[in-house]
């Protein structure tokens, strides 16, 4: 079963390019500095104000990340860990699980010293930029058990890491832009298979990977899990007398990752699926978010190059979901690569797991050119399942970016090494046909944060109301939150967290008078003239759940929430450092 066993010999495959000669290790860690240059290059309007801009200015899943980081630190450094996996500092009094949001809890952990020194902001953006490079560095690393030449692996991590889904996923899910550990994850098994790694070496670094891959997106995972069973679908079916073999390894490799990981993480996995606020069934619909086949050959609004037909496309499912692009250039370029390399084990397999792939982003049920066909796909059997049916299918794309990498690495490394052309020539083909990959330069703005949280809430501890309250998917008072250091807590949020019945939803799923009142006041836009009625509720969940505190910041409405909490308190509020404060609400 071993991948590049029948490989159409390039020529001079071995034959070091500059880089090479400069010793492995210094090239890579010049390759490494390449990615992350063109990562900065790409979001350099963060750069001119790193710890105060940020994407979609601190609002939406940015102002979802910016809390769960600060969160993270301030769980390691100021309560002793409590709030790691279960935090009270949101949706009082009920708390949040983490681990059934994206918390990236490995990142936070590692930059949490950097956190409680400069602020979310600044650690979010650092791996905005990580993100892509880290994970282009890694396919680069990993490709060298296939591709010998030096360019041809620059060129795969450069195609993974900064391809047109991870370009779109940068700038809103980092948990999905930070993947370094998918190209390892498939290596590890790959080599599992085909006996390059023993079953107990490569069961303990597979328990490693996969426990650290749990703390940074089970999605990718769960998604990183089917790919490597589609790649060794593929190959044992061109190596069916190896497959007693390797399946033999791999069990008992299994079983120690599998044993290793529970050690690891058992006990966050505990806590998300029997603790407090755990959460069962899908949370959005399960055939929403899917590949239109017609989206291969349109860019998507985060790409430079856009059509006309860009935006009617997107509308489906929204910008940050369109992760099909690749372009005909690039699409022929694959055809050249199936044709050319039709004997070549590596070719075949990485072109048929890349079209099984790519069937099952199509979701449950096609759609083609913005219509619904009704034909039934092969993810429609995933409908139900635990874990895999809160996986959006679209976003098998980034594992097929990383196998259409792989293509075009061995493209160039063929067409480099043939003898019918120069060392530059299959590169330079294949850097023209990426052209139009090119993605926006990333727009980041100044987050508006109030004077009273950018000091650090001084004054603000237990329960605070914060006003505009954040609810799904507005994030802007958890925004406001983390930049204080999450030192008090907050009714409300833009997480997930189970609905009435324990299935999933975004946000508290239990009825809120407060909410419903701020809801009203923000739809009309006008004061509320309260009843005794919904005065009574309101100010019975404030006495409940223990909030003595209610701040009100800049934004859209001031004045009518300003008059409809005058009215609800009882009292005017005071002046604190520019931001309007309620202290002392009696019970």
């Amino acid at each position: 079963m071993n991948p590049v066993e029948g490989q159409v010999r390039p020529g001079r495959p071995g034959r070091p390019g500059r880089m090479g000669r400069l010793g492995r290790p210094w090239a890579a860690a010049l390759v490494l500095l390449a990615y992350l240059l063109l990562g900065a290059t790409l979001h350099r309007t963060l750069w001119p104000d790193p710890l105060h801009a940020a994407t979609e200015a601190g609002q939406g899943d940015t102002g979802l990340l910016l809390f769960f980081l600060a969160n993270t630190a301030h769980a390691l450094f100021h309560a002793g860990g409590h709030g790691l996996l279960v935090t009270h500092a949101l949706n009082v009094p009920d708390g949040v699980n983490v681990m059934w949001n994206a918390g990236l809890l490995l990142p936070g952990v590692l930059l949490s010293w950097l956190t409680e020194l400069a602020g979310p902001i600044l650690v979010l953006n650092l791996l905005v930029v990580l993100g892509p490079a880290l994970s282009a560095w890694s396919a680069y690393l990993c490709s060298g058990r296939f591709l010998p030449s030096q360019s041809a692996r620059v060129l795969v991590g450069l195609a993974f890491g900064f391809s047109p889904a991870m370009s779109v996923e940068s700038t809103g899910h980092l948990q999905l832009s930070l993947l370094p550990l998918v190209p390892v994850l498939l290596l590890l098994v790959l080599d599992l298979a085909t006996g390059r790694l023993g079953w107990r070496r490569g069961g303990l670094l597979l328990g490693l990977a996969v426990a650290a891959q749990v703390l940074m997106g089970e999605e990718v995972l769960a998604m990183t899990a089917i790919a490597a069973v589609v790649l060794l679908a593929v190959l044992g079916a061109q190596a069916v007398r190896e497959i007693p073999a390797a399946a033999g390894r791999l069990l008992a490799a299994g079983a120690v990752a599998g044993l290793l990981t529970l050690v690891l993480v058992g006990y966050p996995l505990l806590i998300q699926f029997t603790g407090p606020q755990h959460v069962h069934g899908e949370l959005q619909a399960h055939d929403r978010y899917k590949l239109d086949p017609a989206q291969l050959l349109v860019p998507s609004r985060g790409m430079h190059f856009q059509s006309a037909r860009t935006v009617p496309l997107d509308r489906a499912d929204g910008p940050s979901e369109a992760l099909g692009f690749l372009g005909l250039p690039v699409l022929l370029l694959l055809i050249a690569a199936v044709v050319i390399g039709r004997r070549d084990r590596l070719v075949r397999t990485c072109a048929a797991a890349a079209g099984l792939l790519a069937v099952l982003a199509c979701g449950s049920t096609l759609r083609y050119d913005g219509h619904a066909t009704g034909r039934r796909l092969p993810w429609g059997l995933a409908d139900g399942a635990p874990v895999l049916a809160n996986v959006l299918p679209v976003r098998w794309m980034l594992l097929v970016d990383l196998l259409v990498a792989l293509l075009l690495g061995w493209l160039v490394q063929s067409l480099s090494g043939s003898g019918r052309a120069g060392p530059a020539t299959g590169s330079a083909l294949v850097l023209a046909a990426l052209v139009p990959w090119a993605p926006q330069v990333v727009h980041a703005v100044r987050v508006p944060v109030p004077a009273l949280f950018a000091r650090g809430a001084p004054g603000l501890s237990g329960a605070v109301l914060v006003v505009p309250m954040s609810t799904p998917p507005r994030s802007l008072a958890m925004t406001w939150q983390a930049v204080a250091g999450v030192g008090f807590a907050m009714p409300g949020g833009y997480f997930v967290g189970p609905a009435a019945d324990g299935r999933a939803t975004f946000g508290s799923g239990r009825h809120s008078p407060v909410r419903s009142l701020l809801q009203q006041v923000r739809a009309t836009g006008r004061p509320v003239v309260l009843t005794s009625v919904q005065r009574t509720q309101v100010l019975g969940e404030l006495t409940r759940d223990h909030i003595h505190t209610v701040v009100l910041g800049p934004g859209p409405g001031f004045v009518a929430y300003r008059t409809t909490l005058t009215d609800l308190l009882g009292a005017p509020p005071i002046v604190d450092l520019g931001t309007l404060v309620w202290r002392q609400i009696k019970e």
